[in-house]
Parts: structure tokens; C-alpha cells; sequence
């Protein structure tokens, strides 16, 4: 009997760090759909040679938090097929830290509007907690949070001998651990036996591992998710500290699920992303309380076992496939409104060696290698000018490298693709400006999407008002048309209902310059 196909569509940021974002995110929902009698699931990575075609064909898309151009063509062309979209946002995209380099897309004010704006047009938007929920409201009147998924074994892990607590995650949450060293410290120094295991990058480690006793440290780096099981498998104590911050606030209760499943007790901070587990967790609010947990497990191996014993059944019953299953299934079929199983997508016989190609370019636009690039791109154009991945690669190559008039000469062959149409129209619009201004006009009424082209177009004197509401009806957090319209309300009627829902829309993209705004002015 024929499935519906639901497909997770992503940027295959897989390396690194962003390896537990992915296996959680992509991997770990795929396998929730293994052997379900109604549903099948698969992924595609956004740059793949068919991921526009697999993201049209499938019954239900679930884009993973994803900016890129192509993106709301896909979106949009969905809409005209009456097949439902979810948008998942996994991180508050608003409130990302340092740890990442100042010249990352995602500090960018303008990469957060292109991914709000999508999420706005999605029939959906998902969540990794209800935080998120609660924070992300403005952007979709449809959204939910889906609890973390976490393998859990048949049986209760057995734990070796001795004390072992230890921590592991990104660099996203140094500073949390960072700020708890000190009370290791002294735990570890009355304590010579405990040992504190932790995984993550070394270099970001560093200060936290500097403050303890040698001799009772172990450090590894990331690895894959069978290196990450056997890391939590050595631990009696997982820690879970939590800074009070924007960020923090927003995320799942994962790493409970991931210590109560590997049978070590956790002792969490007491913050609202952990405080439903304070029946089968420890929760401390102070370094004085987390060292009087560890103190006490220390102390009493029943209790560590007793404790690992409940929490353990806990995320057997309410985080196992089935009960993760039955909510998105609900979910699921409350979008799809009882339509039938699309038909599935078929690769033709020349798609391995074309794909490979593809994978190639884009390697060679990593390293640098453009002409590399370019040249694969152009290869796979000669074989198949419907190869609008490889079209849209060069595209993006060419606009980089200020080449307008190839990007012009480029756009002017491309035929007709539902996901790409607009946007390579954009492009060549772009590129006019700069190296051919007497075709602005005829390549702008090229863009079909009316939001689109009216956010592209030139605007009138004395129609700004009108044109920011314009804009804004269809893509509310175009970051020049709400700043703008912000600006203007705050001069006329500063106390409008209006203003504080703008005011809440432009708090997501550009928190800093909200709170400047709410600033009372000085004398």
C-alpha cells in the first residue's frame, strides 16, 4: 500500500559541531518513521543535484531552519500544489552568541528575514521546545515543539565501577559549564577518587579543564554518535548546567533524555528547560546545591541507581518512537486533510554521475576553486539545460565575482524552473543595475511572485508608507520595510497596538536595535 513520503530538506551541515545538530534534526527523525505503516521518510541536502524535484513530490517538506533563494520558490510552487510545508526552526536564530565568527550568515539581521519570511509562508512552523514556541509566537498562528527523539536501549545501562561525572556539547555551551567550574573544582579536590570525563572542542574546553586537578580529568573530542554513546556509557553523573540567557532559554530538554537513556543521573540546572524533570532529576540553583548533589550521589550508589532507574523509564515511556510518533502523526494528517499519497519522485539513469558532478562543483566553490566550479557547472548545462542546481550554482559564482554580464548572458538561457525562476530573475536584475541599467524594467516584470517584484522594485516619492505596509502584508519581517514603518509609527502614534506588534516582529530579527528603540529618550 503506497506511504506518504515526508522529506527533511537541509543545508548538510553535518561537519564538526553541527554533527549532533544534524543527527538530531535529520537522522534521528528519519528513524522515527522507520517501518510505519503509513508514513516513509528521507532527506535531501538543499545543494543536491534533485532536491527541488524531491521537495515537490513530497507529500509533507520539512525544511530545516533554511535561508537560501531557492527556498521560497519551493515553498510557493508547494502552495500552488496544495501540498503542506513545515518550516523547523531549532535554535533562537535571534539570540546567537560569539561562538560563532562575527562574519557568519546567521548574525545577519537580512539571513534571519529570509528565514522567518519563510517560515511565515510555511503552512507550519516546528520547534525544538516550547520556549521557542512561546518566543517565535508572531511568526505562524500553526506551531508546535516536538520533543527530541533519543534512542533508548531495552535495558538499563550497567555502570562501571567508581565516580565519573562528566558534560558534553557544543561550543554554544561553554560558557554554561565555564561558569559551574569553579564548584567542580572543589568537588573534585575533597573527592580524589571522582573522576569528570568531558567531549567537545578541546580549544573551547581549555579554561574550563585548566581549573581542575589534572589527574582527574579526561577530555575527548567530537565523534560520531557511537563515540558519543560510549562517552555517556563511562558516566554515573551527567551535568546539565544552564545560564539564564536568551539563547538558553529557547532549547530543548535533550541532554536529560540523553543521560537518563544512558543511565546516568542528571543534575541539571534549575531553569525552565529542566524544570518538568525535577521528579527524576537534581536541579541545582547555586554551585553550593550542585555540590551538595554530587556530594550526596557520591555518598549513596543506591540512590545514584535508583534515580538513573526513574528517569530512565521515564524517557522509555515518553520519548520512545511511538509516543514521539503519535503527536507528529496528528499533526501530520491534520495537514495533509485526506489526500491521497503523491506519486514518487524517479531518477533517470543518468542522475549518479550528474549528482556527483554537482557535489564536486560545490566543493571546488568551498575551496575557493570558482573556475573549477564553474567549469563542472557549465559541463552539467551542455549535457542538461534543465539542470537548474547547476545553473543556479554558476549564477551565484558569477554574481560573487562581479561577472555581471555573464550572470545576464547566463540568466538569459534559462529556462523555465518553478524553485529558481524568480530568483535567477533577481539575480540578472541585480546584475542589470550595475552592468546594463536599460534592462531593469523588462527583468523585473520577469519575477512573477507580486511580493517579490514589489520588494525589488523602485519606489515612488511620497509612497513609502504604503509600500512598506505592502511588502509587509506578504513578508512581515523584510527587515528595511519594518524598521522603517517602526520609525514612522514612533514619530505619529507611538502608543499604537500596531507599533508593539511590529516592534515584537523586528525584536526576532535585530534584538539590540528594539532595545535601543524602547530606550526613553534622554532630556
Amino acid at each position: 500500500m503506497p506511504k506518504h513520503h515526508i522529506l527533511w530538506l537541509h543545508n548538510d551541515s553535518r561537519h564538526g559541531e553541527n554533527y549532533g545538530n544534524h543527527l538530531q534534526r535529520v537522522v534521528r527523525a528519519i528513524e522515527l518513521w522507520r517501518d510505519d505503516h503509513e508514513f516513509e521518510a528521507s532527506d535531501a541536502p538543499l545543494s543536491s543535484l534533485d532536491a527541488c524535484d524531491r521537495a515537490l513530490a513530497a507529500d509533507i517538506l520539512v525544511i530545516v531552519q533554511l535561508g537560501q533563494p531557492p527556498v521560497e520558490g519551493i515553498i510557493r510552487e508547494r502552495k500552488r500544489l496544495g501540498r503542506p510545508t513545515v518550516f523547523e526552526i531549532n535554535d533562537d536564530i535571534s539570540q546567537i552568541g560569539d561562538w560563532l565568527p562575527s562574519a557568519s550568515l546567521v548574525h545577519s539581521p537580512l539571513w534571519r528575514q529570509r528565514v522567518l519570511n519563510n517560515a511565515h509562508a510555511c503552512d507550519a512552523v516546528q520547534f525544538a521546545s516550547e520556549g521557542q514556541a512561546r518566543r517565535f509566537a508572531v511568526v505562524h498562528e500553526r506551531r508546535w515543539a516536538a520533543d527530541p527523539y533519543v534512542p533508548v536501549p531495552d535495558v538499563l545501562p550497567a555502570k562501571p565501577d567508581g565516580f565519573v561525572l562528566g558534560w558534553a556539547g557544543t561550543s554554544t555551551h561553554l560558557d554554561d559549564l565555564l561558569h559551574i567550574a569553579p564548584a567542580l573544582a572543589d568537588f573534585l579536590q575533597r573527592h580524589p577518587d571522582a573522576r569528570f570525563a568531558a567531549m567537545g572542542n578541546e580549544a573551547g574546553l581549555r579554561p574550563v579543564l585548566a581549573q581542575l586537578p589534572p589527574g582527574q580529568v579526561s577530555q575527548r573530542p567530537f565523534g560520531d554518535y557511537p563515540a558519543f554513546q560510549d562517552f555517556l556509557s563511562g558516566l554515573h553523573v551527567g551535568l546539565g548546567p544552564l545560564l539564564d540567557t536568551g539563547f538558553n532559554r529557547g532549547r530543548s530538554d535533550g541532554k536529560f533524555a540523553q543521560y537518563a537513556a544512558a543511565g546516568a543521573v542528571a543534575v541539571l540546572s534549575d531553569h525552565p528547560v529542566f524544570g518538568p524533570h525535577r521528579d527524576r532529576a537534581l536541579l541545582f540553583a547555586t554551585p553550593r546545591q550542585l555540590t551538595g548533589h554530587l556530594d550526596h550521589l557520591h555518598a549513596n550508589p543506591a540512590r545514584r541507581s535508583d534515580m538513573a532507574r526513574i528517569a530512565f523509564d521515564w524517557v522509555g515511556r515518553h520519548r520512545s518512537p511511538a509516543a514521539i510518533r503519535s503527536d507528529l502523526r496528528r499533526r501530520f494528517h491534520a495537514l495533509l486533510g485526506g489526500r491521497p499519497p503523491s506519486p514518487p519522485h524517479r531518477r533517470n539513469d543518468a542522475f549518479e554521475e550528474a549528482a556527483n558532478l554537482l557535489e564536486r562543483a560545490h566543493a571546488a566553490r568551498r575551496l575557493g576553486r570558482h573556475d573549477e566550479a564553474l567549469r563542472d557547472c557549465r559541463r552539467l548545462l551542455a549535457a542538461d539545460a534543465q539542470c537548474h542546481a547547476a545553473r543556479w550554482l554558476a549564477l551565484s559564482i558569477l554574481y560573487e565575482r562581479q561577472d555581471y554580464e555573464q550572470v545576464l548572458a547566463l540568466a538569459d538561457e534559462a529556462s523555465d524552473a518553478p524553485c529558481h525562476h524568480d530568483h535567477v530573475a533577481a539575480l540578472a536584475l541585480a546584475s542589470a543595475s550595475r552592468a546594463a541599467p536599460s534592462r531593469k524594467a523588462e527583468l523585473l516584470q520577469r519575477i512573477r511572485c507580486e511580493a517579490l517584484r514589489l520588494r525589488l522594485s523602485d519606489v515612488r516619492p511620497g509612497q513609502l508608507e504604503s509600500r512598506w505596509r505592502a511588502v509587509l502584508r506578504d513578508t512581515p519581517f523584510d527587515h528595511f520595510a519594518l524598521f522603517g514603518l517602526i520609525g514612522l509609527l514612533r514619530r505619529h502614534t507611538p502608543q499604537s497596538a500596531e507599533l508593539h506588534r511590529l516592534l515584537d516582529c523586528a525584536d526576532l530579527l535585530d534584538p539590540r536595535a528594539v532595545a535601543n528603540l524602547k530606550q526613553p529618550a534622554c532630556a
